[in-house]
């Protein structure tokens, strides 16, 4: 009986580690005034709806995006401020609850048209962007935004910066 146990034990062990190989390591936090770090579109690219309860909201809320007219975009806006927006599904900075997709026209938006992410540093992407308060910031990851919205106004500055130089 204790070489069962001893042998559960071992296994048990051997499939966390084998889990924790597989995810890789949990996200840290940066520390206060931390500059921002580059990150691994990959690592993140989870869609944040997965796996969980449909209870409280319908499915077709973020069932994925509708095929674009053209002119028009998805943009997934926060619930409680639309002034928060993405353009993948994300969990709003706010209060940590789903996005709602909706189509809208890009030209709504003044699109900065930013060369570079203030972020991560990588290249801007027309598909991968934050709206906050009419401004469109392209990303070059998804993992972006979190930042982006602890300091909108600062890396939409740096983002006009960036865009006025390749002017």
């Amino acid at each position: 009986m204790r070489q069962l146990v001893i042998i559960f034990a071992l296994a048990f062990v051997a499939g966390a580690a084998i889990m924790v190989a597989l995810r890789g390591p949990a996200p840290e936090e940066p520390a206060a005034g931390a500059a921002p770090q580059q990150h691994d579109e990959h690592a993140v690219a989870r869609e944040p709806h997965a796996g969980h309860e449909h209870a409280g909201h319908e499915h077709d809320e973020h069932s994925g995006p509708a095929p674009e007219s053209p002119g028009m975009v998805t943009v997934h806006f926060c619930r409680q401020d639309e002034s928060y927006a993405v353009s993948y599904p994300a969990p709003c900075p706010l209060d940590g609850e789903p996005m709602v997709a909706r189509e809208v026209e890009r030209s709504r938006f003044e699109d900065l048209e930013n060369p570079v992410c203030p972020i991560c540093d990588m290249e801007g992407r027309e598909d991968l962007f934050a709206i906050y308060k009419g401004t469109l910031v392209r990303f070059g990851c998804k993992a972006c935004d979190k930042p982006f919205f602890e300091d909108p106004e600062k890396f939409i500055r740096e983002a006009k910066a960036q865009s006025q130089a390749q002017q």
